[in-house]
């Protein structure tokens, strides 16, 4: 039986897309309740009438201080400079990030490919969330499979009303609500079937096997190179045995690193650099869930000192909520 029937969903307005969602959850509790319970007819009227444009220009977008577009920018720049991005989104949820840069290229017309990773109860909404937003037929696939370091069937686990958690059991784990069996592709058996020189920008949230995934990915040299989003929580590197300090440091090496800390009423986007790794780890131990998102930018893609002038231009912003976009964007400050 399809477990969707179990579950209560709402509609959500995210501003650039619209998405089904549960209800009840956690992350369903911290949007404003001006974002939930859509209008579906509305909606149907708008992409009839409009198709959904972007809610920005594509002129804006590349010059917006606002740290909510950081990411779409950043897949704008690369496009536009003639370089081929594939989207992958490990641990979608229900596809907010991966179909808003489907949507984005919808809108655009840029050349990127996106792949939603995620075998969970709530990564059963994302084939609908795709259809809702006239994705589906474009150059966007959901696959319901785990991202993990091994391939074949595991056990995934989820607690009830904290259905963004869910996550493939760890050895002596215990006390879970639910698990089921899912199944689990690594990178390396991922990208022997899908070889190819185009740029991969990865989003990875796993809750806690971001590490060893991000290694999986440095180890395989990928030709067209990639860029990532990883969730950053110290205490799963403590857990796994891993020094984030040393972990930080390796990769300043080969990429340059910035912070993207998004939440309802604070969002921002700053650098990370050597000098000061200890304070940045103290402070996202104080956030208010203990992590945050940590972007890698390959020091190798062309017009380096381009990109780090554009990142380092966006701003702080303490919106009313920062998970819409929108064209009432405010421009941070400077």
């Amino acid at each position: 039986m399809n477990s969707l029937f179990n579950l209560d969903v709402d509609f959500v307005n995210f501003g650039d897309v619209k998405l089904f969602m549960p209800k009840g959850d956690n992350l369903y509790s911290l949007y404003d309740p001006k974002m939930r319970g859509a209008s579906l007819l509305d909606h149907y009227v708008l992409m009839v009438q409009s198709g959904n444009p972007y809610p920005i220009s594509k002129e804006r977008l590349r010059v917006t201080r606002d740290p909510r577009f950081a990411l779409y920018s950043y897949i704008q720049m690369l496009t536009e400079s003639g370089i081929a991005v594939d989207v992958l989104d490990v641990g979608a949820f229900v596809g907010l990030i991966g179909i808003r840069c489907a949507n984005l290229a919808r809108c655009f017309g840029l050349d990127v490919r996106v792949k939603l990773f995620d075998p969970s109860i709530a990564g059963q909404l994302i084939p609908y969330n795709i259809e809702v937003n006239k994705l589906q037929g474009g150059a966007i696939e959901h696959i319901p499979r785990a991202v993990s370091p091994m391939n074949g069937p595991m056990l995934f686990s989820t607690t009830p009303g904290q259905l963004d958690s869910a996550h493939v059991v760890k050895e002596g784990e215990a006390g879970q609500t639910m698990n089921y069996l899912i199944r689990s592709i690594s990178f390396p058996e991922y990208f022997k079937a899908n070889p190819g020189n185009r740029h991969q920008v990865i989003k990875i949230d796993t809750e806690g096997m971001e590490p060893i995934l991000l290694q999986q990915l440095v180890d395989l040299n990928l030709p067209g190179g990639f860029s990532a989003v990883i969730e950053l929580t110290p205490r799963a590197f403590a857990e796994l045995g891993v020094s984030l300090v040393k972990f930080i440091r390796e990769l300043i090496k080969g990429f340059d690193l910035f912070e993207m800390y998004h939440f309802p009423h604070q969002s921002k986007v700053r650098p990370v650099v050597a000098e000061n790794i200890d304070a940045f780890i103290q402070e996202i131990s104080r956030y208010p869930h203990g992590h945050t998102d940590l972007f890698l930018m390959p020091h190798n893609l062309p017009n380096r000192e381009q990109r780090l002038a554009r990142f380092r231009s966006f701003g702080q912003l303490y919106p009313s909520n920062n998970l819409v976009l929108g064209p009432e964007a405010t421009e941070p400050a400077p």
